[in-house]
């Protein structure tokens, strides 16, 4: 099996020199350099994962004042295909046709406004007859 691994993390006014030094100790632990606050890896070896956290937990506060952090590990396995992907052809389709939710509420509130007019306007009318 192969393992996807990837750490994001970000300091608040950090020592760019020991932000430097721990992202060097990962890439030298096996795990490549993505950007500034991201390094990832790929392995069949779940040991070098492994390592990573670690160099990681023992470096976490040395460049500052830590401000987000995010770690993930997947395991990839052999390709296959989505759960029920043969009943569910026009997934995609059917989803994309479906309304956003912020159009929905927009139209829950402008029918709603129109009920409250429509009742202000019977309610004139009443006032009116009389």
């Amino acid at each position: 099996m192969t393992y996807t691994g990837i750490i994001t993390l970000d300091y608040n006014h950090p020592d760019s020199n020991t932000q430097t030094r721990l992202t060097n100790a990962l890439v030298l632990a096996g795990w490549q350099y993505a950007e500034t606050s991201a390094v990832v890896v790929d392995s069949e070896d779940l040991d070098e994962i492994r390592l990573g956290l670690e160099v990681l937990a023992r470096a976490i506060e040395t460049p500052g004042e830590l401000s987000a952090l995010s770690i993930q590990v997947q395991m990839v396995g052999p390709e296959r295909g989505a759960p029920a992907e043969s009943n569910h052809r026009k997934a995609l389709a059917r989803l994309l046709k479906e309304e956003l939710p912020s159009v929905r509420a927009t139209r829950r509130k402008l029918n709603d406004s129109l009920a409250d007019l429509s009742k202000t306007l019977d309610d004139a009318d009443s006032l009116l007859e009389d």
